[in-house]
């Protein structure tokens, strides 16, 4: 049966997925991505997984309808969403606030990595898929845009 398995990279998040409150879990991510260089990312299977197979201390596993997340607060970004931080350096960024039907707000910092011509806030939220990530101050979220309901722009 081991000739079936495939290896996986243990990536530990805090999760919200309302009506309960965040919790911790691990996802598993494949040794390489399917459309990138490389190891995949948190944000690869948000994009294309429709379920994810969460962990939970104690081997409480759910399937996590990727859509019905709101936010993953990554633990170590840096090894989850190495992708992401080789294409930052440099990239403008833009300061905003989301807020959530319930009120809940994040705030941080999103990146403007496309074209010069499409680097304001509203470019970025408008080409991004559901899922943005979004670097607070206690670490790095991938957020999905699909819960938000308005974000308050925090220029300085």
């Amino acid at each position: 049966m081991d000739d079936y398995r495939v290896p996986k990279v243990p990536a530990k998040v805090t999760v919200a997925i309302p009506p309960d409150p965040p919790e911790a879990r691990t996802v598993f991510l494949s040794s390489t991505a399917e459309t990138h260089r490389g190891r995949e990312t948190l944000s690869d299977l948000l994009v294309r997984k429709r379920f994810l197979p969460m962990l939970k201390e104690g081997n409480d596993i759910i399937l996590a309808r990727s859509q019905s997340i709101r936010w993953l607060l990554i633990e170590k970004p840096r090894e989850a969403e190495w992708h992401f931080y080789e294409t930052v350096p440099g990239a403008p960024k833009h300061h905003v606030q989301f807020v959530f039907p319930d009120g809940e707000m994040l705030s941080g910092a999103i990146f403007a990595v496309g074209r010069e011509s499409e680097q304001r806030a509203l470019d970025v939220l408008n080409a991004s898929e559901s899922f943005l990530h979004l670097e607070g101050s206690d670490g790095l979220y991938l957020v999905n845009l699909n819960h938000v309901t308005r974000i308050n722009l925090l220029e300085k």
